[in-house]
């Protein structure tokens, strides 16, 4: 059987343009035919008051700033050049504000940069350049931050850093100590256990307090996406919570008391 062509029918408009468009439109040929350079600058994301801050100092230069959608833009272009080709029709996409000049662009790119708006990134942007991380010493220490270059791919190494983690040896031995004297002379003073013994199951019950800190802070933060101060003061009651509950059913574990019933019989 033969094929058969198939024809892709045109859209043809049979509405009349609103007045709006209209004026717009012929606007935007006006501009096009005065001025000599157009920059199309990406504003996605851009508050309105640092817009109308361009706006306020461009118009001082000399130059006429329009926001218009990119539809209305690529009419205004096909009327006055008969036709736009695809690299052109790419280049108006998005949220983008048209600076009309006749002045030199390059000064004026110049200016633009030296005056722009520094903003920090956000969820969905796009950076305009690739973002290279220097190789060097960071100048911080070994810690949480560490897991944030690992999350973003990032290579680290930790280089005369184990004095760092050396000199946390005797703070956390000392607050071992600390923490276990007090709840044997107080928090479980009626239950017996020897101190060495007992010190060495309260470093066991220690390190899994800390285990659970870190596990559940991390998973709030991380996995999660709850704020970070948030996150680190749940992790530590859970921390807490764990440390004591290892301390009643493990160091300190009660054992009760054994009493002699033995009955006596009363001589006759």
């Amino acid at each position: 059987m033969a094929s058969q062509p198939i024809f892709k029918r045109a859209y043809v408009r049979t509405k009349p343009y609103p007045e709006k468009k209209v004026r717009i439109v012929n606007e935007l040929k006006e501009l096009f035919s005065k001025y000599s350079t157009v920059f199309v600058i990406d504003i996605h994301g851009t508050p309105n008051r640092v817009i109308q801050e361009y706006r306020f100092w461009l118009r001082r230069r000399g130059s006429r700033i329009i926001k218009a959608k990119n539809t209305l833009v690529l009419i205004a272009l096909r009327q006055l050049m008969g036709g736009v080709d695809e690299k052109l029709r790419n280049l108006f996409t998005g949220e983008n504000l048209l600076i009309f000049t006749n002045e030199n662009p390059y000064e004026l790119a110049k200016w633009i940069w030296e005056n722009g708006v520094r903003r920090e990134a956000m969820p969905g942007d796009i950076a305009p350049f690739d973002l290279v991380a220097p190789a060097g010493n960071t100048n911080m220490g070994p810690g949480p931050i560490m897991s944030k270059f690992g999350k973003l791919k990032i290579p680290i190494r930790v280089q005369d850093g184990i004095r760092y983690f050396i000199s946390l040896i005797p703070a956390l031995e000392a607050g071992i100590v600390n923490n276990f004297t007090l709840n044997k002379v107080w928090t479980f003073r009626d239950r017996s256990v020897g101190y060495l013994v007992g010190l060495g199951k309260y470093h066991v019950a220690s390190f899994i307090g800390m285990a659970v800190n870190y596990a559940v802070t991390n998973l709030l933060y991380y996995v999660l996406g709850v704020n970070g101060y948030a996150a680190y003061v749940i992790g530590v009651i859970f921390g807490f919570l764990a440390n004591y509950i290892m301390a009643e059913v493990y160091v300190f574990k009660y054992r009760g008391v054994v009493v002699n019933n033995t009955a006596s019989t009363p001589r006759s």
